[in-house]
């Protein structure tokens, strides 16, 4: 009774904070799918859970979206962290879930199979007398619980990057919430190899209690902190533009998050450096040539081109992920018309600097001058 209480409290306090990150992310214009999907599912798992509806099909089914959920998770800090997911970790999670969905489905076919009534409640399975359904209800607990540990691990691993670039207390507290889930998911995971049948109930409402807690912590922390959600666990140095004339009509340098910073003149260093090594490239490959990114050992250098060609932009950071070059691409997509022709005739740079600003805030919220 107590640990339904925990779980409906849990889906009332995601839905909440879907409702906030939505609100949020349509301010700061950035895609964070994944991480409301994640919400979404966890809320319904959880409140077909706290419900105990009986109706043993449909409980499967929607306890199926609590792992689900955490796989989007998953996609959400990959994005986050790197330019596309680790296959070989996406394989290992994936497996682990069709091995999960598979576990769950057998149970009714089975119990239809051979007589049993469909319509109990679906945590009666734990304490139902045949072995080969009590079995595979065990073993889908367990890789859930694998699941849900596993993916909080990784995201702890991921904002202990991002504290390491930018030492902030947004960060420090996601840490503790992200802490708090993984000591939710581990409590999980000793009760189903050790205390499956003797301590179930009471490890399961502790777990539920550091959930709580942990996703209290991350909700809080997003509302006075709504950009923090949005950092990336590598440095950004410069921001700068060319005009399709190769003049150079933005420098912004990143306010410093790391010990490494570039040398200085990069400005005039990269004008030249750039120029040459794309004229080498449409000599050797054609005049539809065009660099996009060069890998410099510490710094990656990006190169997208503005609206119609008429510029590029150029960022140099410490690391490329897929969320920082959505950013990116949302970035030239923006440009106003008259913006893009002023820096192709003559321009003010004080008078431009403003203007780009303003722009490369809305794309890039995460970063300071």
């Amino acid at each position: 009774m107590i640990s339904n209480i925990l779980i409906l409290t849990i889906s009332i306090t995601l839905l909440v904070l879907v409702g906030i990150i939505y609100q949020k992310s349509r301010k700061f214009k950035t895609d964070i799918k994944y991480l409301m999907a994640t919400l979404v599912s966890i809320a319904i798992a959880n409140t077909a859970v706290g419900l105990n509806i009986d109706n043993l099909i449909l409980m499967m089914i929607m306890t199926s979206f609590l792992p689900l959920g955490i796989l989007f998770l998953f996609f959400h800090y990959e994005e986050i962290s790197h330019p596309r997911p680790r296959l070989s970790l996406l394989i290992i999670i994936l497996g682990l879930y069709i091995f999960l969905v598979s576990s769950k489905l057998i149970i009714p076919i089975y119990m239809s199979l051979n007589g049993f009534s469909l319509n109990i409640y679906y945590t009666e399975l734990r304490l139902i007398g045949d072995i080969f359904i009590f079995t595979l209800f065990r073993f889908a607990n367990f890789l859930s619980s694998v699941i849900i540990f596993s993916v909080f691990l990784l995201a702890f691993i991921t904002v202990m990057k991002e504290l390491k670039v930018i030492k902030i207390r947004a960060i420090l507290i996601e840490s503790v919430g992200l802490m708090c889930l993984i000591i939710y998911g581990l409590l999980y995971l000793i009760r189903d190899i050790f205390f499956y049948e003797t301590a179930y109930e009471i490890l399961t409402s502790i777990a539920l209690i550091f959930s709580l807690i942990g996703l209290l912590l991350i909700i809080s922390n997003f509302i006075l902190h709504p950009d923090y959600l949005y950092l990336i666990p590598f440095p950004i140095f410069n921001f700068m533009i060319f005009n399709e004339g190769g003049t150079s009509c933005y420098f912004r340098k990143v306010k410093a998050l790391d010990e490494i910073q570039p040398k200085k003149n990069i400005e005039h260093l990269m004008a030249g450096a750039l120029s040459a090594v794309s004229t080498m490239f449409k000599e050797v490959l054609g005049a539809g040539a065009s660099i996009e990114y060069i890998d410099a050992g510490d710094f990656k250098i990006l190169v997208t081109s503005l609206a119609e060609k008429k510029g590029i932009f150029v960022v140099i950071s410490g690391g490329e992920t897929a969320l920082f070059k959505k950013s990116i691409i949302r970035f030239t997509r923006t440009w106003p018309y008259e913006l893009l022709k002023e820096i192709n005739e003559m321009f003010d740079l004080n008078e431009l600097r403003p203007k780009i600003d303003k722009l490369v805030k809305i794309s890039f919220p995460y970063v300071a001058f």
